[in-house]
């Protein structure tokens, strides 16, 4: 349900509804709202709790399954993730709406996370990961996202994330979850002709690979 308040605030309240066969029932409300001051400026929040299941090849795979440069094992006795997780933002357009600026925080509290983990053996000559639980985990960080209109057709944007994680079951950080992420992508449209052109570099961090994060 959405309602308008003063034609600056903005109120959206929701929920959702899972049944799985295996994991149970599960219903999940989300808050959200919207404040604009004024037309150039907007103030975002919201919270919200979250269900997810595994996957049927997290949990039901006989044997390990390759996956790009590695093989996955599953894991029959995983159990469901659930979380409360809560953002909030600010965005901001300047120069007669050429340049549009975004910063945002995150905030991710999660019971029974599934992760992947190195098993430090090989599978087939490969890297054999496999999917386990974390009683709790959290993650938390920044996002700034810039984008610029310098010329009619030219679009140019670029992010970056900070991301601070902990599975609260060692002090240690998740595995596989870079510290720093960040791309810049130009654009380009020929309005006359129906066409454009895009590209994209993404940098991320290193990550660790196991929960000791050796």
């Amino acid at each position: 349900d959405e309602a308008v308040l003063f034609n600056k605030l903005t109120l959206v309240g929701g929920a959702r509804y899972d049944d799985h066969s295996t994991f149970g029932s599960d219903i999940n409300p989300k808050f959200s709202m919207m404040y604009q001051p004024r037309e150039s400026t907007r103030f975002r929040a919201s919270v919200g709790t979250s269900f997810k299941s595994p996957t049927i090849r997290q949990l039901y795979y006989s044997i390990p399954y390759r996956h790009s440069s590695f093989y996955a094992r599953s894991n029959p006795n995983l159990k469901a993730e659930t979380a409360i997780g809560y953002d909030l933002s600010v965005e901001h357009w300047m120069m007669n709406r050429k340049l549009m600026i975004n910063l945002g925080y995150f905030r991710n509290e999660v019971e029974d996370m599934v992760i992947r983990e190195d098993t430090g053996t090989l599978y087939n000559g490969l890297t054999l990961m496999e999917y386990r639980n974390v009683e709790k985990a959290l993650t938390q960080g920044m996002e700034f996202m810039c984008r610029a209109y310098p010329i009619h057709g030219l679009t140019t944007s670029f992010s970056y994330t900070y991301t601070d994680t902990e599975n609260k079951d060692s002090g240690k950080d998740l595995t596989y979850v870079p510290k720093h992420t960040a791309s810049f992508s130009p654009a380009y449209d020929w309005d006359r002709y129906a066409v454009g052109a895009s590209a994209r570099i993404s940098y991320v961090s290193r990550q660790y690979t196991n929960t000791a994060n050796t």
